[in-house]
């Protein structure tokens, strides 16, 4: 097991640190070690908060959904709906 450290030159909060990434993740890495079988993985504070920013957008839609229909049924139960 090998651990290698890389510093980006942009600020962890960069949209170009977000493109190194991406690049190291879906082109870098594999290309350099295609057909190795070597696990790589891409990981670090920037490459977390990228990688949860993602989630949570595929995931707003559901959110926003719940909320209004959870806020729905709320106002019908106490305006007494009858």
């Amino acid at each position: 097991m090998s651990l290698i450290t890389v510093y980006p030159r942009s600020s962890p909060q960069a949209a170009a640190t977000t493109t190194l990434i991406d690049h190291l993740r879906q082109a870098t890495v594999p290309a350099a070690l295609a057909g190795t079988g070597v696990q790589v993985y891409v990981g670090g504070n920037t490459a977390i908060f990228v990688d949860f920013a993602r989630v949570l957008t595929s995931k707003l839609p559901l959110f926003i959904g719940l909320v209004v229909v959870l806020s729905f049924l709320l106002l019908a139960a106490v305006s007494g709906a009858s």
